[in-house]
């Protein structure tokens, strides 16, 4: 058995490119997702149930939505054939299917229900509770055979195609029937315990526990994944199986007998929310691209360490999956722009997350920088670093400032454990950045108590805190540069 394959010889920029512009159809359930955030101050005087202070809200394209977007992301040019209704949540969906880069031209209005909703209400780091609003059932014949013409029209023009079910009534057999007669690798994230609804794909990636349920094999071992995968193979006629396995990894094995077992990439867990879409689409890019198994399904295992790895629901650019390939794991996705590292800020924010913010020029990092920095994560689940600019900082330290330039000391930020993601800005102070990333808690040095944190009355006012981190003596950049110039006298 291999553990990992070898990607064809290239090298990790050319297979980013290689990915890039394939076109890949993706059919499946569409779901609007809704994250309501707050705190929970109180118990109701009503019943025993906890009072939510919303704080906000934010809406993402969910089930195959997601899926098209992780195939956008990665430069590809995704295709979505789905349904919705013919409500505000319809629109909202479109609204935010556009936003990722996909066309919205695909999704078809099902006047017979209404668009289905996920809305789960979150408190800190904890969703209280999860609100579906949905009538799934399979789509009249009129419709079902408008989504089978707008599928026998794209026979011959996609790459690859991705079946996305959630179970909610949109691929009837005529439906699977028509993705699979397109001239172009099937691939199905499936639902339910009868896979043999598939029949005619090519391939599929459940994840261990429901190719467990399918096969009633035990897929905590690696015997479990492959008598699981040989009866998928043999029962539904397929050409492959892949099998996601959390933390232990990803397992393959093809029609001939060729397997391999992926180990995790992650080295730290953050969210795993989203991996399993962006196997997919890893996977449908690299099939189009005429990569064997083994090869796509590292690619899509590093792609999903990525994600894992980052805040919130996360994409990832053909830049960074080369980056991985060609250096494993690397901490330089924390590296952010300023306006990356806002959004992702509220993403996490809606749900449920504390952001601590804290900034400052970090020039040549010390045990002083190391303990104020650990300290400021300990106040919440994500800690985001904004680093002065080189310009803000000569204005601030002098010609001779910094030492080190903004990129190099982003770099060494993003390598610390306890940084969750850092970038840079160019104000003097971070006046604008703090309503910019809304963060629950905001973290300053002892040595600001007097001299008036930059923010705080902003934080506060939107139900954060501001916490001053204790200051260790004896350390700081200037008395480095000091030391080092009288060391270099001496040796004179």
């Amino acid at each position: 058995m291999s553990g990992s394959a070898k990607l064809d010889g290239a090298a990790p920029p050319e297979l980013a490119l290689r990915l890039a512009r394939r076109r890949v159809l993706v059919v499946g359930d569409l779901i609007l997702d809704r994250y309501v955030r707050g705190d929970v101050p109180r118990i109701s005087p009503e019943a025993p149930v906890p009072v939510v202070h919303v704080q906000g809200e934010e809406e993402r394209p969910g089930g195959a939505a997601n899926v098209a977007a992780n195939v956008a992301s990665l430069a590809g040019k995704a295709l979505l054939v789905g349904v919705c209704g013919n409500d505000a949540a319809g629109k909202r969906l479109k609204e935010c299917v556009t936003a990722a880069g996909v066309a919205a031209s695909g999704i078809r209005v099902d006047r017979s229900r209404p668009t289905i909703e996920k809305t789960r209400i979150m408190a800190r780091h904890q969703q209280m509770l999860r609100v579906d609003r949905e009538q799934a059932h399979a789509i009249d014949g009129v419709l079902e055979q408008r989504v089978i013409g707008q599928l026998r029209a794209l026979r011959g023009k996609v790459d690859a195609v991705i079946l996305s079910d959630y179970a909610k009534g949109l691929l009837s057999p005529g439906v699977i029937a028509a993705a699979c007669s397109l001239g172009a690798e099937v691939l199905v994230d499936p639902k339910g315990r009868d896979f043999a609804k598939y029949r005619g794909a090519h391939g599929i990636t459940p994840n261990a526990a429901e190719a467990e349920a399918a096969t009633g094999c035990d897929t905590a071992t690696l015997e479990g994944c492959r008598a699981a995968a040989n009866q998928l193979l043999r029962d539904v006629g397929l050409r492959w199986v892949v099998i996601t396995r959390g933390a232990r990894g990803i397992y393959w094995r093809t029609a001939d007998g060729q397997e391999g077992d992926a180990p995790t990439r992650a080295r730290s867990v953050f969210d795993v929310t989203g991996a399993g879409d962006t196997v997919i689409a890893v996977l449908a890019l690299a099939r189009a691209a005429k990569l064997d198994l083994g090869a796509a399904v590292d690619l899509a295992n590093a792609a999903a360490g990525l994600v894992v790895e980052r805040l919130g629901a996360a994409s990832v650019t053909p830049a960074e999956l080369a980056n991985a390939l060609a250096h494993g794991f690397s901490t330089a996705t924390k590296v952010m722009t300023r306006a990356a590292a806002a959004v992702v800020s509220r993403q996490l924010a809606a749900q449920g997350r504390r952001v601590v913010l804290t900034n400052g020029c970090f020039d040549l990092l010390h045990a002083g920088h190391v303990q104020s920095l650990e300290f400021a994560r300990s106040q919440g689940d994500a800690l985001f670093v904004a680093v002065n600019d080189d310009a803000s900082v000569r204005r601030a330290k002098g010609f001779c400032r910094p030492v080190q330039p903004l990129d190099a000391r982003l770099r060494v930020l993003a390598a610390l454990a306890c940084v969750d993601a850092v970038f840079g800005f160019d104000d003097d102070t971070p006046e604008r950045v703090v309503p910019e990333l809304s963060p629950s808690v905001l973290v300053k040095g002892e040595d600001w108590r007097d001299k008036g944190v930059v923010g705080r009355n902003w934080v506060e006012s939107h139900g954060g805190r501001v916490v001053l981190a204790p200051i260790v003596g004896g350390h700081s950049t200037s008395q480095i540069i000091e030391r080092i110039r009288a060391s270099a006298g001496r040796r004179r």
